[in-house]
Formats: C-alpha cells, sequence, structure tokens
C-alpha cells in the first residue's frame, strides 16, 4: 500500500481506490518544501479600463500559460479532459525579483475557471484539476507529487512522482453532467514510467465552461503566488476533450508573466494535441519551438 503525503491527509487520500506498484521518490531531508500549495482559476493581467491584455490574440496572465477551450466559443459543455507529459525537473531561477526562497511550477489539465465570455469580464470560479508539483528552494532541494484539487477546496497531494516519470490524466463526469448541479467525477492518474495508477471518484459542482491545459505559477497555503520555477521546456501531449481531439488553435494560447521575473509561453499546437510550453526571465518569453 503506498503511502500518503502526510498522516492529516490519510482519509482524503484512502477515499481513492489505490492500487500503486512500485515506490516513488522520497522527500529530501531537511527540506522546507511540503506539499500544501493552492491553485487559482486565470488571472488575466488586465488594461487600466478593466479590458484583457491580448498581444495577436494571446491572452496575458500572471498565473497560468497553456491552452484552454472555453464554451463561449465552441457551445460545448466540457464534461472530460485529459493528457500526458513528462515530469520537468525544476531549477532556482536566479532572477527572482521578490528574493523568495521557494519556487514552484504546476501542470495540469482542468474544467472550468476560465473565462466566462469572450471580453472575459468574468472568471469562472469553479475549477476540477489534477496534475503534477515541481518545487525547488534556493539550496536546490526540490519536491515532486501529484495532487488533484476541487476549488475553492486546497489541493490533495497522493504520491511522490519524480523528473523524467511520464504522466498520464483523466477527469471525466460520470453521473448528472450538467452545469449549475453537483455531478460525479472519476478522476484517473498513472505514472507510466514508476508503474501505479490511482482513481476515485468525487462530488463536485462545476460549470463545465471550459476545458484547459495548463502550466501554472502556484501559491502557498496563505494565497502568495510562488514565482515560476525554471521547468525549461515541457511538452503537453494527447489532448482529449469530451473524448476528442480538441483541435486547438494558436488564438486559444495562453502567456504567463508572474510579474516576479518569471514568464512562460507556448507553442504553436501541432495536429490540434500537442504544444510545448518553455519557461523563461526577464522582460522577453521565450521563443518556444512546436514539439
Amino acid at each position: 500500500m503506498h503511502k500518503c503525503l502526510s498522516p492529516s491527509r490519510i482519509v482524503a487520500c484512502l477515499s481513492l481506490a489505490f492500487g500503486l506498484a512500485g515506490h516513488a521518490a522520497e522527500l529530501p531531508g531537511r527540506s522546507e518544501l511540503t506539499p500544501g500549495g493552492k491553485r487559482h482559476v486565470l488571472q488575466l493581467v488586465r488594461n487600466s479600463d478593466g479590458a484583457v491584455q491580448r498581444v495577436s490574440d494571446t491572452l496575458y496572465s500572471t498565473n497560468w500559460a497553456g491552452y484552454a477551450q472555453p464554451n463561449y466559443q465552441t457551445n460545448t459543455t466540457y464534461t472530460s479532459a485529459s493528457f500526458s507529459w513528462v515530469v520537468p525537473a525544476v531549477t532556482f531561477g536566479k532572477e527572482n525579483s521578490k528574493s523568495q526562497t521557494i519556487e514552484a511550477s504546476a501542470i495540469w489539465v482542468g474544467i472550468g475557471g476560465f473565462c466566462e465570455n469572450a471580453a472575459c469580464s468574468t472568471v469562472d470560479s469553479s475549477l476540477i484539476q489534477m496534475g503534477t508539483a515541481q518545487e525547488v528552494n534556493s539550496a536546490g532541494q526540490t519536491l515532486y507529487y501529484a495532487w488533484y484539487e476541487t476549488l475553492p477546496q486546497a489541493e490533495v497531494a497522493f504520491a511522490y512522482v519524480s523528473p523524467g516519470d511520464h504522466i498520464t490524466t483523466l477527469l471525466e463526469c460520470l453521473a448528472n453532467c450538467k452545469a449549475g448541479v453537483t455531478q460525479t467525477w472519476e478522476i484517473v492518474m498513472a505514472d507510466v514510467t514508476q508503474g501505479w495508477k490511482a482513481s476515485g471518484t468525487l462530488s463536485y459542482k462545476s460549470s463545465l465552461l471550459s476545458a484547459e491545459w495548463i502550466v501554472e505559477a502556484p501559491s502557498n497555503s496563505n494565497g502568495t503566488v510562488y514565482p515560476l520555477a525554471d521547468f525549461g521546456t515541457v511538452t503537453l501531449s494527447g489532448l482529449v476533450a469530451d473524448g476528442l481531439n480538441p483541435g486547438l488553435i494558436s488564438t486559444e494560447a495562453i502567456y504567463l508573466d508572474d510579474s516576479q521575473g518569471q514568464t512562460a509561453s507556448v507553442s504553436v499546437p501541432v495536429a490540434g494535441d500537442e504544444f510545448s510550453a518553455c519557461w523563461a526571465a526577464g522582460t522577453l518569453f521565450a521563443a518556444c519551438a512546436a514539439p
């Protein structure tokens, strides 16, 4: 039986039907890094008049980089989403302008949490998501783990992962799959490299208004956003929404500028279901090559 990350999460951990083979990496000794981060809905960069900032139709955000498909564009209510990726190794970016001692990144698939209309005058407050966290401190110690989250609740961390692990994950509505009611969801993650799979069901009231595949600058349990850890380049592949290739287009891209010296850009999508995200620091975004 794979152990939960902390005694306080044993009940939540056991609510998932774990079938884990192998053993993920242990935490480093004497580290200030512990699970317990928090992700947020899309936080856009806005002009003084409240209008969102766009460059060549690309949205700018202080916490998300990736691609999102919204209901206002597709007329779809989203009831499932999935993808795969390889956990990147992270390093501490010395460009950190806030002199913070911890940097972090999160890679996830989600439903909800995006703009409710084309002008993005309102952002959906519901978000169900699942992914991995990659954290590093100024001493070079690192922490890599898997989690799920249903906002406004905090994350539930349930397994360790390691850089280089091939991860797949799925969110799928099983019952009451209509907006405005409490739905039943199945959440599934597999670490193909380590040979374990975790799955379970939970109840959540989602808007079903968007599907997204994101690299995020998460925050700590007090709500302070971490500077984005240097993850280099990561490829998000095999993207699926409602059982189909989402057919992503470049105008659905989101760039991240965390206002603390770190940025993340994304490549153009390949075949509608794959793209890369690239870390950078300073005033310029990285030129992010397609995978």
